[in-house]
């Protein structure tokens, strides 16, 4: 199996390196921007377009948990919502506005 690159596979070694899991109890915007600077995909964007992807990210992740049915998987809607809001608050901070 093969990942793409810059991914990180979840080892004790890799923890520091890969980007926090949701309720982990890391900075997820500290931890994701040395990776967004670096990253084949992201190093070249304008910072403005990478605001645009995140808030592209987000708000995919958040209308598609809002709008699960009652048949969904409560873990993904939870995963969904968490990595939503993490979005939100690296564009947040990119943005200028570190408070909350």
């Amino acid at each position: 199996m093969t990942t793409a690159p810059g991914w990180c596979w979840p080892s004790r070694r890799s923890r520091d390196s890969c980007p926090p899991s949701p309720g982990d109890g890391r900075n997820s915007t500290e931890c994701s921007q040395p990776i967004a600077e670096n990253h084949p995909l992201t190093r070249d964007l304008d910072p403005v377009q990478l605001n645009e992807v995140l808030a592209l990210h987000a708000g995919f992740l958040l209308r598609t948990a809002a709008g699960a049915g009652p048949g969904a998987d409560p873990h993904l809607i939870a995963m969904m919502t968490a990595l939503g809001l993490a979005s939100l608050r690296w564009l947040r901070r990119r943005m200028g506005d570190v408070g909350g």
